[in-house]
């Protein structure tokens, strides 16, 4: 027997200031700094929900890579994991899926808004992979790592140490895509080998 093999996606929902909020905050005012850190990483709307998500993904599967992407996924995206207050994602996906799903994410631009079927105004954002994963406990632990530096970059810039760095580990947060090396050698092989 086979086991299938799967990709945990780590998602982040960003809202980033619009062309109607204040323009970007100088070094001059810190708390516009402080407020722009609170309303890029707000929480989701309470009727933004994991089966919301899944509807998006796969409405934007289907309109990214058509029948091919819905046959190649079928049932087996699923959202594992989804949080209002911190806005981010444990997506499930087939190994050889994870990219497909990876652009259906970056090509969702606002969440629905309230209402059924999302009839109410959506939201603007922006939904960011931010690692993907051979296991999803180590998608919760690179979660709970970034929400830890985050806190610390909001309390650092709320006493006002603007270097934008933790408050106790000194570390940047970074918003790059991070692939487990220990199995970027396992995705890059031919799941068909016999």
């Amino acid at each position: 027997m086979v086991r299938l093999k799967h990709r945990y996606l780590l998602l982040s929902i960003l809202y980033p200031p619009t062309t109607s909020t204040p323009a970007p905050p100088s070094s001059k005012n810190p708390n516009a700094s402080l407020a722009t850190q609170l309303q890029t990483h707000a929480p989701t709307p309470p009727t933004f929900t994991a089966a919301t998500l899944l509807r998006l993904l796969r409405a934007q599967i289907s309109a990214l890579f058509g029948d091919y992407g819905v046959g190649t996924l079928g049932g087996a995206l699923n959202v594992k994991y989804f949080s209002n207050a911190t806005s981010t994602a444990i997506v499930r996906c087939p190994r050889d899926g994870w990219r497909m799903v990876g652009a259906a994410v970056a090509a969702i631009t606002e969440i629905p808004g309230p209402g059924r079927d999302g009839g109410g105004k959506g939201k603007g954002c922006v939904v960011r992979v931010l690692r993907v994963c051979g296991t999803i406990r180590k998608a919760e632990e690179e979660g709970v790592k970034r929400a830890r530096i985050l806190v610390g970059q909001v309390k650092s810039l709320g006493m006002g140490n603007h270097q934008g760095e933790d408050a106790a580990g000194g570390e940047d947060l970074q918003m790059d895509v991070n692939v487990d090396e220990d199995e970027d050698d396992e995705m890059w092989e031919d799941s068909d080998n016999g």
